[in-house]
């Protein structure tokens, strides 16, 4: 069976951010490489949360984070939570 899925390296966003921002993203990477990252949430396709971590998992692997992308389950009270904490951190008001 063919793979699907093909690391990227830094280097082939080149194209798209510049040589400049490539080796200051890797300077600054340098201290995280060989560490590991869960990324966590309820679904892998639709809305924000999914299209970000597609992106930003990759981006984590191509500097050397060993990243992984988990879902999560919950009953809706607990969505309701965790949606509330949401909102809150990007700055909305809760009870």
């Amino acid at each position: 069976m063919e793979k699907c899925f093909r690391p990227l390296r830094m280097e082939q966003y080149e194209a798209l951010i510049g040589a400049e921002a490539v080796e200051r993203i890797m300077r600054k990477a340098d201290r995280l490489r060989d560490l590991r990252a869960i990324n966590v949430s309820s679904t892998f396709y639709g809305g924000g949360v999914a299209e970000i971590l597609s992106s930003l998992t990759l981006v984590q692997r191509a500097i050397g984070i060993r990243a992984d992308w988990r879902l999560i389950q919950g009953s809706p009270d607990f969505f309701s939570v965790t949606k509330k904490l949401h909102n809150a951190l990007q700055g909305g008001d809760i009870n």
